[in-house]
């Protein structure tokens, strides 16, 4: 049997794995294992299943599978065929296609028939496809159309997103095949061949998908063409399953040949997101202009606010927060994030009004796609708090926030929250609490190698460790 992955043809029966002239002899248990993975594409295939079903013949260690992984990942080179799921197991990623080789074809005649020369069988072979090629072609009213699924770009840091992409990539594109039940949906390879090699029909598509942000600010960046067409567009959610649903129905639409006076502005909106994620002084004067040109766009203007708070530029971020603000279409969660971004803001300048903007927010804060901010307006709210002295109260803006981290799974802004709350904890003389909050914090920083709190935990370090040694002794 022969089978087609990518760009390489995997024989079964001499156990080769080619790539134009470059053959590699594959070991019998990492041949199994291959198959194995192959045959159960996109499941999720835990350790003892492959130990049950490829090993079942003798007693190993799970290090055999590790090895076989790793032998079949040097065979692929760069094309990443294996996902790794920690503490889970492994899923194949690349489609395959399936022919039988030239020697099961010439075991399917029957050998106590005529011998027939090899030209002969050439020749009838040939034959018997342009047949059945004919037939199809007569009786098909539409050859299915090719919808490539191209380098799906992850940007976000894989603290936050961990290893949800794979797999939110593979239920978009079922869906996706779901919903254009007559275009062949295909995520083969993941690489963007030449624009030539896509489209010269007009009704293949090509679509390429970058995401950024994280995991509660997802920023999906994509670009669908043809032969004739380019349109592109930015998703922006707090789900990365709502950022595909979008996405699905927009392909849909488009591919089916509707497109909206909408999509004008897309590609504009296109440039100001890649920017705000790539080049901040690139971005502030394109997201201004945007905003200019489009007001009612609210993801603009929450971009423009936050970069220009970012940019240590508070009266100009207040501007935009509060003509934003007086917006009617804005959704209650909508205000809610102008609401934090107004009390970043005025704070330190102006606590009073800071708070009362932190009082509203959380009023407004109350739907699901609401919780982190309800989160950073308590956590806020206690670190002003804290520093007026009402630690008690600090305290338990901070608990709260602590407990939405922990419910919406947002490690790092729990991580960073538990330094804080080492800090209070020493505020208040509570040794014992203290140090229990700083070495949970150090743990999780360490072990998940969240590299941008490194500095935020180095500076508690210098804090706390001297005062945690001084009132020990």
């Amino acid at each position: 049997m022969i089978f087609k992955i990518a760009h390489f043809e995997l024989n079964t029966d001499t156990r080769e794995l080619v790539d134009g002239e470059r053959k590699q002899l594959i070991r019998p248990k990492t041949m199994a294992l291959l198959l194995y993975l192959m045959e159960r594409q996109g499941a999720l295939v835990t350790k003892s299943q492959l130990l049950e079903e490829v090993w079942d013949d003798v007693t190993v260690h799970e290090g055999v599978i590790f090895q076989s992984i790793r032998e079949i990942r040097t065979l692929f080179g760069d094309l990443s065929v294996v996902q790794n799921h920690p503490r889970k197991g492994y899923q194949w990623l690349i489609p395959v296609q399936r022919r039988e080789s030239p020697a099961a074809v010439a075991n399917n005649f029957d050998e106590s028939g005529p011998v027939i020369s090899k030209k002969g069988v050439v020749a009838a072979l040939f034959f018997a496809v342009i047949v059945v090629v004919a037939i199809a072609w007569h009786f098909t009213p539409m050859t299915p159309q090719t919808l490539l699924q191209l380098s799906v770009q992850n940007r976000i840091d894989r603290n936050d997103l961990d290893l949800l992409q794979q797999e939110k990539i593979a239920a978009f594109a079922a869906n996706l095949q779901q919903s254009l039940t007559d275009i062949e949906v295909s995520t083969a390879n993941l690489e963007p061949p030449p624009i030539d090699s896509v489209s010269t029909n007009a009704k293949n598509w090509a679509l390429d998908i970058k995401l950024y942000g994280d995991i509660y600010d997802f920023k999906l960046v994509y670009s669908l063409k043809n032969h004739e067409l380019t349109i592109s567009n930015a998703i922006l959610s707090y789900s990365l399953e709502d950022a595909f649903a979008a996405l699905n129905d927009q392909v849909t639409h488009i591919v089916q040949g509707h497109i909206n006076k909408q999509q004008q502005q897309w590609s504009e909106f296109v440039e100001v997101v890649t920017a705000f994620e790539t080049d901040w002084e690139m971005a502030l004067p394109k997201l201004k202009q945007f905003v200019s040109r489009f007001p009612d766009n609210i993801e603009a203007q929450l971009m423009l606010s936050r970069l220009l708070l970012w940019q240590s530029q508070q009266e100009t971020a207040l501007h935009y927060c509060e003509q934003a603000l007086s917006n009617p279409k804005l959704t209650s969660s909508q205000q809610a994030r102008f609401q934090l971004l107004k009390a970043q803001a005025l704070y330190p300048g102006s606590a009073p009004n800071a708070l009362l903007a932190i009082k509203q927010g959380l009023t407004l804060a109350v739907e699901k796609d609401a919780w982190l901010v309800r989160a950073e307006l308590e956590e806020l709210q206690g670190d002003m708090l804290r520093q007026q002295g009402d630690v008690v109260v600090a305290l338990r803006s901070y608990l709260k926030a602590q407990s939405i981290y922990d419910e919406i799974n947002l490690p790092v802004n729990a991580a960073g929250l538990k330094l804080k709350l080492s800090g209070l904890h020493l505020d208040m003389g509570q040794l014992a609490m203290a140090q229990r909050f700083y070495q949970q914090a150090r743990q999780e920083i360490q072990s998940r190698e969240m590299s941008f709190l490194y500095g935020q935990l180095e500076e508690y370090a210098r804090l706390i460790e001297p005062q945690i040694q001084g009132l020990q002794n």
